[in-house]
């Protein structure tokens, strides 16, 4: 039971072919394994994430946002009053029954299951056909808030008081090697988009995400190791084309996304180059 196997399934949603779908909302979770092309919601997915971790959590008969608290009770979690965001740690889950609930995948991003491609609650083409049907996106407080934080035992430290601070960018590099040495654990962090900023020459923000900036000087390096045409546009977005080329360089599969084995080879690339 590890909060490491629930960002693995939490990823395997968020960077599959996962959709959006209340009235199909189990189709992408079966005999225990995600199947890409399946629709899912937000309650499903988030119990599913549970599941996977090794949570003895009960996903039968009415599994849903409204009991979605009191199962993950049963199953070892500890549920807090949500107050602030500042509380908020990894492997948690934040719900408001009766509406919305999200997996915190680190300290930048969350999962978040919220509508078909065409903004409505069922009825669209299986699959995730945006890319944003369900998806990590940062950290929010949602309009009406949260009212509890889901925490499994593996994280638990016997009181309900605040979340750790968050941990600054490590900037350590080996003796005569000023580059950041990165841990290859396919997770863009903050160490890793410190040692994209030192690669592409963007100064060291500190940052846990990259900035329209450093994706600037991200598309200028690649044009500068790859001068032939066709270049990037140098205009700071992470579009298809960008992502592309990068996979062309880093030696990713050309999956179109920023996805968890594209940030593996990047990281890999990035201790040799």
């Amino acid at each position: 039971m590890t909060i490491a196997q629930m960002n693995a399934a939490a990823d395997a949603i968020a960077y599959g072919d996962i959709g959006y779908d209340q009235g199909q909302r189990w189709s992408f979770y079966q005999n225990g394994q995600i199947v890409q092309g399946g629709e899912g919601d937000c309650s499903s997915t988030d119990g599913a994430i549970i599941k996977m971790g090794g949570y003895p959590i009960d996903l039968s008969g009415t599994f849903f946002t409204g009991n979605i608290t009191q199962r993950a009770r049963a199953a070892g979690f500890s549920v807090f009053p949500f107050t602030s965001l500042d509380d908020v740690r990894p492997g948690d889950s934040l719900v408001t029954p009766g509406h919305h609930v999200v997996y915190v995948r680190d300290y930048e991003r969350m999962l978040s299951a919220e509508n078909d491609e065409r903004g409505r609650s069922s009825g669209g083409q299986a699959g995730n056909q945006t890319g944003r049907e369900i998806r990590y996106r940062p950290w929010y407080v949602r309009p009406g808030g949260w009212t509890y934080i889901l925490r499994p035992p593996a994280d638990e430290i016997g009181a309900a008081g605040p979340a750790p601070s968050r941990p600054a960018p490590d900037l350590q590099s080996l003796p005569g090697d000023p580059r950041i040495r990165l841990v290859v654990d396919h997770d863009l962090g903050p160490k890793t988009v410190s040692r994209i900023e030192q690669w592409s020459g963007c100064p060291l923000s500190g940052r846990r995400t990259l900035s329209t900036a450093a994706w600037a000087s991200v598309q200028a390096a690649i044009n500068a190791l790859d001068p032939n045409p066709p270049l990037l546009e140098v205009d700071g977005q992470a579009g298809p084309k960008t992502i592309a080329a990068l996979q062309v360089l880093v030696g990713a599969s050309l999956t179109g996304r920023l996805d968890a084995q594209t940030v593996a080879a990047w990281q890999t690339y990035l201790n040799t180059h």
